[in-house]
């Protein structure tokens, strides 16, 4: 008997990301590797950000877990979004939970959002050209859970599904409500007043029209 395993999505990743503004963005020039000297007083102080583009005076950083659990990181996040930002950049942070819904396209990427533009993105990143078949923004079966953020990592997760899409939110908790079916809920998030808040709300299933690798009781989705 042919044993089942948890089906596979694509996911937006740190190497989807040039390639997610060359699509929105073709008229400008990209890259990935370039350094950034942004402490004048000390020329080892350097940065080399996921993707940027100097004429669009734009960055774009791919924010993994580390990002979240280690406050020396978070700190150094934090000074560099400033130095870019007080050069003229726009400074825009990818969560490692987000995906590229059409609400988060047209956050990201605003007047330069087309139809068009998303279905090509959805298919080079998804393999798709429905936005229904994605993975839902979210935690589905990573280890790196909210109940790992250290406090300062908690302040900007909460700084981001404010700032993010409302539905995006939606999302993000539905999957958090998924995830504490299967597991002791202390493992998901921590015991703290804004994340058991945050826990009950409710999410309108409009939202939720997107794929989800565990189903309402919390198991994984088979194949």
């Amino acid at each position: 008997m042919k044993k089942l395993k948890p089906i596979e999505k694509s996911e937006m990743l740190e190497d989807k990301l040039l390639l997610l503004c060359k699509i929105f963005y073709p008229e400008n020039k990209w890259g990935s590797k370039k350094w950034y000297k942004y402490d004048k007083n000390n020329g080892r102080r350097r940065y080399e950000p996921d993707v940027h583009s100097d004429d669009k005076k734009l960055i774009f950083e791919f924010e993994g877990p580390l990002h979240y659990g280690d406050v020396q990181k978070i700190q150094k996040d934090n000074e560099r979004k400033k130095w870019f930002e007080q050069e003229g950049y726009t400074f825009h942070r990818w969560p490692y939970y987000c995906q590229l819904t059409k609400d988060v396209a047209k956050y990201f990427f605003e007047d330069a959002f087309t139809e068009k533009k998303y279905i090509r993105a959805l298919k080079d990143i998804y393999d798709s050209d429905d936005e229904k078949n994605i993975l839902a923004p979210g935690f589905h079966v990573t280890p790196n859970v909210p109940a790992n953020f250290s406090h300062a990592g908690s302040n900007r997760f909460f700084e981001e599904i404010d700032a993010l899409p409302y539905s995006l939110k939606i999302q993000v908790i539905n999957s958090l409500k998924l995830y504490v079916k299967a597991y002791d809920r202390h493992l998901v998030i921590p015991d703290t007043q804004d994340y058991n808040s945050l826990l009950k709300i409710k999410c309108p299933s409009k939202y939720l029209n997107y794929f989800y690798r565990r189903k309402n009781d919390g198991s994984l989705v088979l194949a």
